[in-house]
């Protein structure tokens, strides 16, 4: 895991996801930000692919997003205003790289969240998607009551998927409520 002068775990754990990104996405690749919030992911994707898709359920997470890439002058991005439990009807085609930044919109009220029955649930509709060797990296934060739930029940769903997927989750064992990073790599198709 990447550290920052100051210590700052969320700063950290979100370089490590971009790393993680980094290492797969290139410049002819199709990917999604499944939680778009205020753009930020998005911006480092669309810098490096040559499409993203965007979802978000908020509409002002979908204007701060726009927002931010018409201030970089980005224009591969088509932004969603829906749900990522439902982006499986949107993305048809191969994609390489899935982003969540689960839990709620920095800035906005607390009580309106991701949850992880309908993460789960875009997980399992996106996978058949994923390119080989493309990857699904969630940012869980775990320090709000529903973070928590929320990371509990994706540790348990995603340690039932079969072996063509590779399943990493990377935490600060000495912070437990520090946010922590899931990756699922698709490493052959699916024997079943």
């Amino acid at each position: 895991m990447c550290y920052n002068k100051d210590g700052d775990s969320m700063k950290d754990v979100t370089a490590f996801a971009h790393q993680l990104l980094e290492a797969v996405v290139g410049k002819e690749d199709v990917v999604v930000d499944a939680t778009c919030g205020n753009g930020h992911d998005t911006l480092f994707l669309a810098t490096r692919a040559r499409r993203v898709h965007a979802f978000d359920i908020q509409e002002s997470a979908i204007d701060a997003t726009k927002k931010r890439l018409d201030a970089h002058g980005v224009n591969n991005v088509i932004l969603h205003h829906m749900s990522h439990e439902t982006m499986h009807d949107v993305i048809k085609g191969p994609i390489k790289a899935v982003a969540f930044n689960l839990g709620y919109l920095p800035g906005s009220t607390k009580t309106r969240t991701t949850h992880g029955k309908t993460t789960w649930k875009a997980i399992q509709s996106i996978l058949p998607n994923l390119s080989i060797g493309g990857i699904i990296v969630c940012v869980v934060y775990v320090g709000h009551p529903e973070g928590k739930r929320e990371g509990l029940y994706l540790d348990e769903a995603l340690s039932q998927l079969d072996h063509s997927l590779l399943v990493t989750k990377h935490a600060m064992l000495n912070k437990p409520l520090a946010p922590y990073v899931l990756r699922i790599e698709k490493r052959r198709k699916n024997n079943a």
